[in-house]
């Protein structure tokens, strides 16, 4: 309960100085409210794992070291790409760049982390195609 009440705490008192941030630099604050929720979580489950570890004895948290590096790797050509796709559509309409943006990010970021090795975008195909389809 209290590892909750500080992230929630966390994410309260990033989200005020983010969105603030963001908006000060010329930035959307909705960024600075993303990237506080983003921290604080990230935050909140390397505490939960770390203390489960400590009282359940070896959880083999290396074994998730491929995976995390996949996921960062796949996160940060996300990032570049939809950098790069809102500046070429800077003057594109909301729902372009919305939309567009959505399903590129999907696309860059399910490729990069397979490409990486995440057995979980191994695995998505399988998950989201009907049998018939995957056998065609």
């Amino acid at each position: 309960v209290m590892v909750g009440a500080g992230a929630m705490a966390l994410n309260i008192l990033l989200s005020w100085g983010l969105s603030w941030g963001f908006e000060r630099i010329g930035w959307p604050p909705h960024g600075g409210l993303a990237l506080a929720n983003t921290l604080a979580t990230t935050l909140e489950v390397a505490l939960l794992l770390w203390l489960m570890d400590r009282r359940l004895g070896s959880l083999q948290l290396g074994r998730l070291r491929r995976g995390l590096v996949a996921i960062l790797v796949a996160a940060a050509g996300m990032w570049a790409v939809l950098a790069a796709w809102l500046r070429l559509t800077r003057e594109a309409g909301h729902l372009l760049r919305g939309a567009g943006g959505v399903a590129l990010g999907f696309v860059v970021y399910w490729g990069m982390s397979y490409l990486a090795g995440a057995v979980e975008a191994r695995e998505l195909p399988s998950i989201l195609l009907p049998r018939r389809a995957r056998e065609a």
